[in-house]
């Protein structure tokens, strides 16, 4: 059989079958060679024993009926694609959610430490007051802050 091309297309090519049994075909390597000798008398000896005992074919070999088998394959690959489609979303709403109540803990607890650290300034503020004697005297320091 030739590609198919368009320069091809005019031209009326034939080819004479040729009876051509790889199987007498030897490699080149020793090794392959002999691996290629195992497996050739293990398949004939597979195919005597068919003929024998008149079995089928393996199902491995079996044509199939491509027009049922295709449309209930088809059928069972959209229930997993929809299965898996479900799955995502719910996997992204939950770590969406996750995320949030991560963010809020986090907005939680920085609220909660810029409130102790005003605590802490008021009481620092208070007690050098306090030393001070209650004097109105406002120092560098507090000034900044």
């Amino acid at each position: 059989m030739i590609p198919r091309m368009p320069e091809l297309k005019s031209l009326k090519i034939e080819f004479d079958n040729m009876e051509i049994d790889t199987t007498t075909i030897p490699y080149k390597d020793k090794i392959r060679e002999k691996q290629r000798l195992s497996k050739l008398a293990t398949i004939t000896a597979e195919k005597a024993l068919r003929n024998a005992t008149g079995a089928e074919k393996p199902a491995r070999f079996k044509k199939q009926n491509n027009e049922t088998e295709s449309w209930s394959h088809n059928k069972q690959l959209k229930e997993r694609r929809t299965i898996r489609r479900e799955k995502k979303v719910k996997k992204r709403e939950a770590q969406l959610r996750n995320a949030q109540k991560e963010s809020e803990d986090l907005n939680r607890n920085q609220e909660e430490k810029l409130r102790e650290w005003e605590e802490l300034k008021e009481e620092e503020r208070l007690e050098k007051k306090r030393r001070k004697g209650g004097k109105e005297v406002i120092s560098e320091s507090e000034g900044d802050d």
